[in-house]
């Protein structure tokens, strides 16, 4: 496969970009260096201290490791509001923008550029020498789904490159096995994920985003974050005044950083034994029942499809893979909360 040179405007661009960070940490004195394991891969954050740091660090403390390894990936991350730093200008023109905010001219095999609008992020990501920039003009009044998963794009974008499998799903089990929640969002993999917090053996991976990794397929914990809406925050007593954001709770979801305060809950990988899609009924008990791998195909490829749209090929690929490996159940959830963690731990135990 052909690379770009090193003169390319993507490259060009990014080195541009590097020199505007280094002033950026200049001006404030300090940048900090933080390591992350995902999945077997280490990567770095070089960060311009300020409210970067804390919004990127946040949501990834749990996978955060001693900053002593040789990266896999090296971001940069900058916001120019706090630093008074030059804001970073387009090289390109205003047509140049295509789908998703890729930029026409920018991306090929070797770069990845995008501008994200609402909130603004550049990111750009040098394939061959494991580079990428992480930049925005403001990391105030961030909405609800930047705050609890920062850089996601960034960070799926290559992971897949690495041939790892970004999915939306969650995760839950124990070191001997565990079990992938699928479904769109009202589905009730969080609130059944957050149930596992409380009176259950079962450790927490993830409800909303995470990594697949095949022979054998496992999944990996990316962030520590997860989020629900404010109608079912009484089915989570345990969590109660524990939401980072509680005078937002009219317009956004309670968004919750369950590193720093269940910890010895959490769990950063699971070998897979099933897959299951949660589903809410008016029953008065839950029951489990076996489901077709095409419907398991259906709620994970289209609900993470939906979070990146420009890798719907791959993920069809990756999730129709996924599913023929594993067996598929639909757990229908009935009115006694602590009945779906208590399947879910028969069929582990069943499955073992």
């Amino acid at each position: 496969m052909t690379q770009s040179p090193d003169s390319s405007p993507a490259r060009t661009y990014l080195d541009l970009a590097l020199k505007s960070f280094e002033k950026t940490a200049a001006r404030s004195n300090a940048s900090v260096s933080r390591q992350f394991a995902i999945a077997g891969k280490i990567i770095q954050f070089n960060i311009a201290t300020g409210p970067m740091d804390r919004h990127i660090s946040r949501g990834l403390a749990h996978i955060e490791v001693r900053a002593s390894y040789n990266p896999d990936l090296t971001i940069y991350a900058w916001e120019t509001e706090s630093s008074d730093a030059e804001y970073l200008r387009p090289a390109w023109e205003n047509d140049a923008y295509g789908f998703h905010g890729l930029i026409s001219g920018f991306n090929d095999a070797r770069f990845h550029t995008v501008m994200q609008f609402d909130p603004h992020i550049l990111r750009l990501i040098d394939f061959e020498r494991h580079e990428a920039i992480y930049w925005m003009p403001t990391a105030r009044d961030m909405p609800v789904w930047e705050r609890g998963a920062p850089a996601r794009p960034l960070l799926h974008e290559w992971l897949r490159h690495q041939g790892l499998i970004p999915v939306h799903g969650g995760a839950v089990g124990t070191p001997a096995g565990g079990i992938f929640l699928a479904g769109a969002g009202g589905s009730g993999k969080s609130n059944l994920a957050l149930s596992c917090l409380k009176s259950s053996p079962l450790f927490y991976a993830s409800d909303d985003f995470c990594v697949l990794s095949k022979n054998p397929w496992a999944i990996h914990s990316l962030y520590n974050t997860a989020k629900i809406g404010a109608v079912d925050m009484v089915r989570h007593p345990h969590l109660k005044n524990l939401e980072s954001n509680p005078t937002r709770l009219e317009n956004e979801k309670a968004l919750f950083f369950l590193h720093e305060h269940f910890a010895e809950r959490l769990i950063k990988s699971l070998t897979l034994k099933a897959i299951v899609l949660p589903r809410v009924t008016r029953a008065p008990h839950s029951k489990l029942v076996e489901k077709s791998p095409a419907a398991a195909q259906r709620a994970i490829a289209m609900s993470t499809i939906q979070m990146s749209r420009s890798t719907a090929g791959f993920t069809f690929g990756s999730v129709a893979e996924f599913v023929r490996a594993l067996p598929c159940y639909e757990l229908q959830i009935g009115s006694d909360e602590g009945e779906g963690s208590r399947l879910l731990q028969n069929l582990l135990a069943a499955l073992s």
